[in-house]
């Protein structure tokens, strides 16, 4: 999906348990043989998503996302990404002598890794429209959302659901 929400689709549509439950299926994970992983995704997928993003149903009932600021559409949540790798995490834990030490591991290089360097991006600035930007001199580029602000969700996130396991 690359195109705005269709005329008349259901937007910003309401926490639904039972979708979030699918979802975390989907994304193969048992709420019986792993009850703390899928309440830790869905006490996440109840939350608020990221900026810019809202949730919508197309003409068939299927859930997608779409970004207001970047002008893109996903079938899957904007931090799916960040979801698979935290299951993939706690297989991998499981396989360890010690699945607490290990996870404390893993939360203890989180708490002391630096999620994006701040100075790299300056903004914000605003374009004709009064829509703010922030721009990488390093990279020359902009983007329509303050992208610290978004790695320090990320890494908050990551480091709570590390945590919650």
């Amino acid at each position: 999906r690359d195109a705005a929400p269709a005329p008349g689709a259901d937007a910003d549509a309401s926490y639904d348990p039972e979708q979030a439950a699918q979802y975390i299926a989907w994304l193969g994970v048992d709420p019986d043989q792993d009850a703390l992983l899928f309440g830790a995704l869905r006490a996440v997928l109840s939350k608020v998503l990221p900026r810019g993003w809202t949730m919508h149903k197309d003409g068939r009932g299927r859930t997608y996302f779409w970004n207001g600021l970047t002008n893109e559409s996903h079938w899957t949540h904007p931090d799916h990404e960040i979801f698979n790798a935290i299951i993939r995490l706690r297989r991998l834990s499981a396989e360890q002598p010690d699945p607490c030490d290990f996870l404390q591991q893993i939360a203890a290089k989180l708490e002391a890794f630096e999620p994006v360097e701040p100075d790299r991006w300056s903004g914000p600035y605003f374009a004709e429209g009064g829509d703010r930007y922030w721009y990488d001199a390093e990279k020359d580029m902009s983007m329509w959302y303050d992208p610290v602000a978004e790695a320090t969700r990320q890494h908050v996130l990551k480091l709570d659901l590390v945590r919650s396991l």
